[in-house]
């Protein structure tokens, strides 16, 4: 035990940590449950630090709803863990605080690399806000998700766990919906800046609606915000849109449908590789190796990038 003290002394948390890992050492608990304690207590500590080191900025008052409830989502703390790499990286959540006004984000931004690379992440805020509404079914199932999570029998549930214990005994056996599974979009390739956990289900009117966290962490395994909903005011475009784009210049102009991997002429459907047609071009004397472009000789312009969110 007095070994343990001294590898305590030289660490930096608060006393009170550590006297509480000695203490549940003396009471017999075991190794492993004390070490997961002691470091949920310190990632607890973190989290707290650092919701006071990065203030949540104020919604613009020029907002829906729905963009309001997105960016709130996109917002809030999911926490911080010592043993995730977000103190190297930065997680989402912390990122997304450096944004005061998501609607002035640019909905794509594009990397094009020395080599022709191409690089393309669509922003989360942008393609939620067009595809999805705050109404008053949405609000109404909401409100009761959260009586439902707050009782004895699931406190102890995760987020998702509730959302699919939710979706079976409200949703399904009450309301008699048609539930579809739980998707995350970390699953396959898409554009999304951010990774989307959700559960979707048909009303009696066969409306779509999804049950939506946002993961606002570093490491994909958490830091999901807890669930919100919505109506979803175009399915098919809602998947398509993941993984659509379009580039284009004054002359010529291709789509992928698979988030850039492969491109097609848009006249002929032909497999055309961006870089067959247009010419990588520094934007800057200097240039890093990321600070490229496409520009077409034939016309002059440079080639822009934008994804299918006008359904």
């Amino acid at each position: 035990m007095e070994d343990i003290k001294k590898i305590l002394d030289g660490l930096k948390i608060p006393k009170k940590l550590k006297e509480d890992f000695i203490f549940q050492l003396s009471c017999g608990v075991s190794p492993d449950k004390a070490i997961r304690n002691l470091v949920e207590g310190i990632s607890q500590l973190q989290t707290e630090m650092m919701e006071k080191a990065i203030k949540q900025p104020e919604v613009p008052a020029d907002y829906t709803e729905t963009e309001k409830t997105i960016a709130l989502m996109l917002w809030e703390n999911t926490g911080v863990h010592i043993l995730d790499s977000g103190d190297l990286y930065g997680r989402h959540w912390q990122q997304n605080r450096q944004i005061k006004d998501f609607k002035k984000q640019e909905p794509l931004k594009v990397v094009v690399w020395d080599d022709g690379e191409i690089n393309l992440y669509l922003s989360v805020f942008h393609f939620l806000r067009a595809f999805l509404a705050r109404d008053k079914k949405s609000k109404a199932l909401e409100r009761l998700f959260y009586v439902f999570a707050n009782l004895p029998e699931n406190r102890t549930l995760s987020w998702l766990g509730c959302m699919e214990e939710f979706a079976d005994k409200i949703l399904a056996q009450v309301f008699e919906y048609e539930i579809h599974g739980v998707s995350n979009t970390y699953n396959w390739e898409n554009l999304l800046s951010q990774g989307l956990q959700f559960l979707t289900f048909y009303d009696e009117n066969e409306d779509m609606y999804i049950i939506l966290q946002i993961h606002n962490g570093c490491d994909i395994r958490g830091g999901y915000t807890k669930p919100r909903f919505f109506k979803v005011l175009e399915e098919d475009y809602f998947f398509l849109a993941m993984s659509d784009v379009h580039a284009y210049c004054d002359c010529k102009s291709l789509y992928s449908d698979d988030s850039g991997y492969h491109w097609y002429d848009d006249k002929t459907g032909k497999l055309t590789e961006p870089t067959e047609i247009w010419k990588v071009v520094p934007k800057k004397p200097n240039a890093e190796s990321w600070e490229y472009k496409l520009k077409c000789e034939k016309c002059g312009k440079d080639v822009q990038f934008y994804p299918s969110l006008d359904w």
